[in-house]
C-alpha cells in the first residue's frame, strides 16, 4: 500500500489518502505500508503533523525492530520539510545499520581471557619502572581503573560504536532537537516534552555499549523522572501553573544524558588506551557504567 498523508491535496493515482497522523500510524502499525509520502501541516491542530509520523517510525526502528517503508516529503513548508528530510535520513541510517551486541557469555569470556593479559601487561610495565618509583606508581591516580579488564573492554566498545554514537550526537544537537527543545521550555510550549525523545535516543545508545552493565543509578533516576512527565491536555491548567517545577526535569535529563554522550564520543576519539591520570570526562564515563 502507498499512503499519501495530506489534509488538502488529493492523493495521486494508486495511493491511499489519509488526513491525520493518527490514521497514517495506524496503517504503519498494521504493516500495510510499502511507501509513504508526508505533508507536514495538517489542518489547525498543532500536535498533528507529518513529523509526528516520522517520530513514531524512528521510535519503532529504534526499539521495536520496525522495518520502515520508503519515505518522502511533499510539504510546502520549507523549514518543516528540511527537518523531515533530516529525520528520514536518520531513520534510514539506523535501519540500515546492524550491530552484534555481546552476549553475557561473551562478556564473561572476555573478562576471563583479558584478566591474564592485563596482569602480564601490568608486570611488564612495572618492570620498566625504576625500583624506587614502583610503589609510588602502584598508588598513582587511576591505576585500578586502567588495568581492570572491564574498563579496557568499555573503551574498545566505545571505539567500535563511535560512528553510531556520533550519529546520535548529531541528531540530538540538531536545531529541532536541542535548540528548539530548550527554547520551548522558556516559551512555555508543550513541545518541550519532545526533548524526552532525544533523551530516550541517547539512553538507548548508551545502554547498547554494555548491555549487561547497569547505567549509573543517579542518571537513571533523573531520566525516569523526566519520562514520567508529558503534556496532558486535561491537566494543562495545572502544568502551566507549575511550569518550572513540572518541566525542568525534562530539560535537566536531556542535559545530563547529552553530557555523557558527548564524553563517550570525545574520549572514544581521543584515547588510544585507558589513561593513568584520568581527564574528568573519562572518569565521568566510568561512573556512567558503574566502573568507578
Amino acid at each position: 500500500m502507498k499512503v499519501f498523508l495530506d489534509d488538502q491535496r488529493p492523493a495521486p493515482e494508486g495511493w491511499t489518502l489519509v488526513k491525520t497522523a493518527k490514521e497514517a500510524i495506524a496503517l504503519l502499525e498494521a504493516g500495510q505500508v510499502e511507501e509513504i509520502s508526508l505533508d507536514h501541516d495538517l489542518g489547525d491542530v498543532e500536535e498533528d503533523t507529518g513529523y509526528d509520523v516520522l517520530v513514531w517510525i524512528e521510535e519503532g526502528v529504534e526499539w521495536r525492530d520496525f522495518v520502515p517503508p520508503s519515505m518522502k516529503v511533499h510539504s510546502a513548508n520549507p523549514p518543516a520539510a528540511e527537518r523531515m528530510e533530516q529525520a528520514i535520513r536518520a531513520i534510514e541510517r539506523r535501519a540500515a545499520h546492524t550491530r552484534e551486541f555481546p552476549t553475557r557469555e561473551d562478556w564473561k569470556r572476555f573478562l576471563k581471557e583479558s584478566e591474564k593479559k592485563s596482569q602480564e601487561d601490568w608486570q611488564k610495565e612495572i618492570a620498566e619502572i625504576p625500583e624506587e618509583k614502583r610503589f609510588e606508581h602502584a598508588l598513582g591516580s587511576g591505576d585500578k581503573e586502567v588495568h581492570r579488564p572491564a574498563v579496557q573492554y568499555l573503551l574498545r566498545r566505545l571505539k567500535d560504536a563511535l560512528p553510531d554514537l556520533e550519529h546520535v550526537l548529531e541528531s540530538v544537537d540538531d536545531h529541532w532537537a536541542s535548540e528548539d527543545g530548550v527554547y520551548r521550555f522558556y516559551h512555555q510550549s508543550y513541545k518541550v516534552f519532545y526533548l524526552n525523545n532525544s533523551t530516550s535516543k541517547i539512553m538507548n545508545a548508551l545502554r547498547a555499549i554494555l548491555p549487561h552493565q547497569p547505567l549509573n543509578k543517579w542518571l537513571q533516576t533523573i531520566v525516569a523522572d523526566a519520562m514520567s512527565r508529558d503534556w496532558d491536555r486535561e491537566r494543562s491548567g495545572y502544568i502551566n501553573d507549575s511550569w518550572l517545577n513540572y518541566t525542568r526535569p525534562v530539560v535537566e535529563a536531556f542535559f545530563h544524558a547529552r553530557y555523557f554522550l558527548g564524553m563517550c564520543v570525545k574520549y572514544a576519539k581521543e584515547l588510544p588506551h585507558a589513561p593513568r591520570t584520568m581527564p574528568s570526562g573519562w572518569a565521568a564515563v566510568l561512573y556512567l557504567y558503574d566502573l568507578r
